[in-house]
């Protein structure tokens, strides 16, 4: 009985040693790690590091050993993804991204989109979504789907539509445009990462453009023409439309010629095209006041306005002091930064006027704002109104001096509201080192890695977007994500359970040619990434793309790029992809209408590429 149990526990020893428990335990991994990214109840970041912590565990002490004896599972191996050149390519397009965001260069073509659309609204949208789908196939598209919502919103009012008509094609042609590039979607760089780190060539920057705009510009047609008719027609919300009086200051301002003011005219009490309020404007002697009939602001009238925090800060581009509450001329107008303080209990200030306040203690900055929560008299000039303790002042001027605020007693700084304020020679620096970024790398001159790496870092230099922006734009849970699924994936080839996954398609898809188990492959693709998020697709599916391109002994390119289009048809639930979470509220859309309107996308893809790529690689 003691043998019998003794040569039971020395085989249960032998069977642990053997490629099938490596096998099976990284599919519980996969399994488990894809789950946890899918629920999220712990940080993605810690799921990532405890994942990787346990394949470095559990491939010392059960190695995968190649032909010759020797492990190739390593701890340097499994954690070289934080080094692989394409999570230094997404970081640096992050801050590339960021850097246009923060000087505003995006708002500055939105604007122009909006003011030539007057004339022709409908003309307006179609060109905005395009634009929009240009810009997603070489950024990353949710600050461009961010920054084009309220253009959407504000060209549909013109065509009297409901917004929520559009705003869903708004991120679907966004998603649409990553299929594009291999810049388009960090899912297309990790599935190009994957192929290298499996010993096959990267994806040069337009290795499936010709595929790719054909299926974007298809569903592009589904998404401008048929899909607005699909959704209901809703108001917009409530927030949407009605005025958020904690994100408005009063200001007075002198306009001159380069203001954004300059020539606007004042119908009733706004500025048309502008979500700006007057309440008196004074032109030399001469006085106007509220309402309005068609008043044209000229150079060095000065006008008392409404207006929400950016608003005045794209008004601050121009020049500060014409902006100042309090005339200064001593401003340095460089490197500035913005924040909101707190007038305190214990002020000095308190009830003093605004012509008084000269914020002396701290000097150089400039209170260009001014927010009560109560109402104030909009007819009393703005400079002769009394401070009050918990009034806010939004004030410009250089970091150290801001920062020096903390030690004032007069005045609380609210940390969280400094930013940096834009000046539009950044506007230029920044598109000049994009496009040239782009350039570089889609001609070939650089590799994409140190073409978009030498980019950010001219983006930090030339000032674009400061160092520590730079960094807070970095999303650190992208990082350990993608180290973990560079990981994930070479375990998965290593185990062999990619081939295993792969030969159960090919005994479903038995006695079919490979253009057959192509399109189940797409189709199997496209139903996960819509459940769990096209970058977890991605690491599942790569290393099965490969197996299967080689059991039927055709080039890898077909599933790959399957890979890669597939877990991009993120239309059909709202959490497959950040940008349809990012209308679903303001679109006023259930889970239904994804359901709805992204199912018929995502099968005309499939069908287009099932039909294309045989074709195309002649299979």
């Amino acid at each position: 009985m003691w043998f019998f149990c003794y040569n039971i526990v020395v085989l249960n020893i032998a069977i642990l040693t053997i490629p099938t428990l490596q096998m099976a335990v990284i599919f519980l991994v996969l399994a488990g790690a894809l789950y946890a990214y899918a629920k999220e109840a712990v940080p993605i970041e810690i799921t990532s590091l405890w994942t990787l912590s346990f394949l470095m565990i559990f491939f010392y002490l059960f190695p995968v050993l190649d032909l010759e004896g020797r492990p190739t599972l390593t701890p340097i191996s499994l954690l070289s993804g934080f080094s692989n050149p394409t999570l230094i390519t997404i970081v640096s397009l992050i801050i590339i991204g960021a850097a246009l965001t923060e000087t505003g260069a995006l708002e500055i073509i939105s604007s122009i989109i909006a003011r030539f659309s007057k004339e022709s609204p409908r003309v307006g949208m179609g060109v905005t979504l395009l634009i929009v789908g240009i810009f997603s196939a070489f950024l990353n598209d949710t600050p461009v789907v961010v920054m084009f919502i309220p253009v959407i919103i504000s060209l549909a009012k013109k065509l009297r539509l409901s917004p929520t008509r559009w705003l869903m094609p708004l991120s679907y042609i966004a998603i649409l445009g990553g299929m594009v590039t291999l810049v388009g979607s960090s899912t297309n760089l990790l599935v190009s990462a994957m192929i290298v780190k499996l010993s096959q060539e990267p994806l040069s920057f337009f290795a499936f453009s010709d595929i790719g705009v054909v299926l974007a510009l298809s569903g592009a047609i589904y998404t401008l023409v048929f899909l607005p008719r699909r959704l209901p027609k809703k108001k917009l919300q409530a927030q949407l439309v009605s005025d958020d009086r904690e994100n408005y200051f009063f200001a007075k301002l002198s306009v001159n010629e380069v203001s954004p003011l300059c020539e606007k005219t004042i119908v009733g009490n706004k500025i048309d095209g502008m979500d700006v309020k007057v309440f008196t404007l004074k032109r030399g002697k001469r006085s106007f006041e509220h309402p309005f009939s068609g008043q044209k602001i000229l150079p060095e009238d000065v006008v008392s306005i409404w207006a929400k925090r950016d608003t005045l800060l794209k008004i601050a581009n121009q020049n500060i002091n014409n902006l100042s509450l309090t005339k200064r001329e001593d401003v340095v107008t460089k490197d500035q930064i913005s924040a909101e303080i707190i007038v305190s209990h214990s002020s000095s200030y308190r009830q003093q006027t605004l012509r008084d306040v000269a914020l002396q203690v701290v000097p150089q900055i400039i209170p260009i704002g001014l927010q009560r929560n109560t109402l104030l008299n909009n007819k009393k000039d703005i400079l002769n109104i009394k401070l009050l303790i918990g009034d806010v002042l939004l004030v410009v001027g250089e970091r150290e001096n801001i920062d020096a605020i903390i030690n004032n007693t007069d005045f609380i700084l609210l940390e969280s509201s400094t930013e940096e304020v834009r000046h539009p020679h950044h506007v230029r620096r920044t598109l000049s080192v994009f496009l040239g970024t782009i350039a570089i790398a889609a001609i070939g001159i650089l590799p994409l890695s140190i073409a978009t790496f030498t980019g950010a870092v001219l983006m930090i230099t030339l000032g674009c977007i400061s160092f520590k922006e730079a960094f807070k734009s970095i999303d650190k849970r992208i990082i350990f994500l993608i180290a973990t699924a560079l990981a994930l994936g070479l375990a998965l080839q290593q185990t062999k359970g990619a081939e295993i996954i792969a030969k159960s398609i090919l005994s479903v898809s038995s006695g079919y040619g490979a253009s057959v188990v192509l399109s189940i492959f797409f189709l199997l693709v496209m139903i996960i990434t819509n459940v769990l998020s096209n970058q977890a697709t991605a690491i599942l599916f790569t290393p099965i793309a490969l197996s299967l391109a080689q059991s039927l002994h055709t080039t890898i390119e077909p599933f790959v790029f399957a890979v890669i289009f597939a877990a991009n048809c993120s239309f059909v639930t709202p959490f497959s992809y950040q940008t349809n979470l990012l209308v679903m509220n303001p679109g006023q859309y259930t889970f239904k209408s994804y359901v709805t309107s992204g199912l018929p996308l995502a099968l005309l893809l499939w069908i287009l590429y099932s039909v294309i790529a045989p074709l195309y690689f002649n299979l």
